[in-house]
């Protein structure tokens, strides 16, 4: 399999997220839906995009921590947004919600969705109704570790891309739950 520099940069987003904690809830509830009254994370990106700003204010750590099914902290990501990762062991799961590193807009999401696929092994599965496109990948990542999830939403010329990365020996329908929960949560959050 061919390592490409999206997969690089997914990974080391999930490296910079578990080293940028900042605090959390303690209590994960029963049913995965954000609430609007989490604050801004912060980002160190020049230029976050508007729809990312959405997301990100949206997701709780107690929202993130009922998708996960775990106690979650919140992190940054290099290219900005926000992520979210185990309390206890952060390698166990994370999950990133950024912006990709190509322009806004159909080109954008084509360029992600194919740099997605080239950097996980997996099944692509595409998503009708939820944003203008999604799709996710659940497979093994660059690092050969398996069952780890990827894939992108986009509404207008926004997109946002959201990577799932898990130690916990997780099965493929799982982190494929997981997937599409978040790009759904991820796209009502931009057009709310």
């Amino acid at each position: 399999m061919r390592t490409t520099r999206s997969g690089l940069v997914l990974l080391a987003s999930a490296a910079l997220l578990v080293s940028g904690c900042s605090g959390g809830d303690d209590e994960p509830d029963s049913s995965p839906t954000p609430s609007g009254s989490a604050s801004p994370t912060e980002t160190n990106t020049a230029k976050p995009t508007e729809g990312l700003d959405k997301v990100c204010e949206e997701f709780t750590v107690k929202a993130i921590g009922r998708l996960l099914d775990t106690r979650v902290e919140q992190g940054q990501v290099t290219r900005g947004g926000c992520g979210f990762f185990d309390r206890k062991n952060p390698a166990a799961i994370s999950i990133s919600f950024d912006q990709g590193e190509f322009d806004d807009g159909a080109d954008a999401f084509d360029t992600t969705q194919s740099q997605v696929e080239d950097a996980f092994s997996g099944k692509t599965t595409t998503l009708d109704g939820v944003g203008d496109a999604a799709f996710y990948v659940v497979g093994a990542g660059a690092n050969g570790a398996k069952n780890q999830g990827a894939g992108g939403v986009r509404i207008d010329d926004v997109v946002v891309q959201v990577t799932v990365l898990q130690a916990r020996k997780l099965k493929a329908p799982r982190v494929g739950q997981i997937m599409e929960q978040a790009l759904t949560l991820a796209a009502g959050a931009m057009v709310d």
